[in-house]
């Protein structure tokens, strides 16, 4: 049996050669993609490495940058976030977001298995570090833990609502003001047209558009969407929104 200890991971990684069939599929937890032959993975938390990566070396002088070598590195894709390294699943059922408080409902996830934390894919790779709202003067920063216990500090500068202490949220700490995800990206400003959403009250995905002609009713306050909505993406749904009208929701990050 072929043993690699490998520096991305705490555990000794064992070779297989990818001949046996298997119920469920396995990705690298480098590159990301499904892997279909040889492999090294860990016995005891489901981490895998395709041959390729893991036999990657660490070091290298590439043509593109002949001045310094190229160093591979490790890391969590949410560092600050969980003291664990956290691994990509494709579909996961059941639990809840650690970023939005969205359910995970068979979304792409970064999970700990360990402590049961999951964040969605969409909401790891696309909320932003830094940003601005119009209720604060200063920068926001994306911050992962409430350190205050008082519950009388567990509300939303911006709407005004009770926030939950266990969800990732915007902070200005010089003003000292936090705010809900939704509530700082909600502006229009921030919007990519085209981007694809899942939002918790509807099945299907969605698509933030801008309406320019037409103008359907929104199928939730009633009122016409006249400028930036969220559309059903399947043409036999008709289901439309205004985005101030949508709730929990979490972007989809393409391919």
């Amino acid at each position: 049996m072929e043993v690699l200890p490998h520096f991305s991971h705490v555990h000794p990684l064992v070779f297989n050669d990818g001949r046996s069939h298997e119920s469920e599929e396995v990705y690298c937890c480098a590159c990301g993609e499904l892997v279909s032959g040889p492999r090294f993975s860990c016995v005891d938390c489901g981490f895998h490495l395709d041959k390729n990566c893991a036999e990657a070396p660490v070091e290298m002088n590439h043509p593109f940058h002949r001045q310094h070598n190229l160093k591979l590195m490790t890391s969590s894709p949410y560092v600050e976030g969980h003291e664990h390294l956290l691994l990509l699943y494709i579909t996961y059922l059941g639990g809840y977001c650690n970023a939005c408080g969205g359910s995970i409902g068979g979304y792409k996830v970064y999970r700990c298995k360990a402590c049961d934390f999951n964040v969605h894919y969409g909401c790891l790779t696309s909320l932003p570090q830094t940003t601005w709202h119009k209720s604060d003067r200063h920068c926001l920063i994306l911050t992962y833990h409430e350190d205050n216990d008082y519950s009388q500090y567990h509300y939303c500068d911006v709407c005004e609502k009770e926030r939950s202490p266990n969800t990732w949220f915007y902070h200005c700490p010089i003003c000292d003001n936090s705010a809900h995800l939704s509530c700082v990206l909600r502006g229009s400003q921030f919007l990519k047209r085209g981007i694809k959403i899942k939002e918790s009250d509807h099945p299907h995905t969605l698509m933030i558009v801008e309406k320019v002609y037409d103008y359907p009713e929104c199928h939730k306050c009633g009122h016409r969407c006249m400028d930036l909505a969220l559309e059903c993406l399947d043409a036999e749904c008709k289901y439309i929104i205004h985005w101030e009208c949508s709730t929990t929701f979490q972007y989809i990050r393409s391919a």
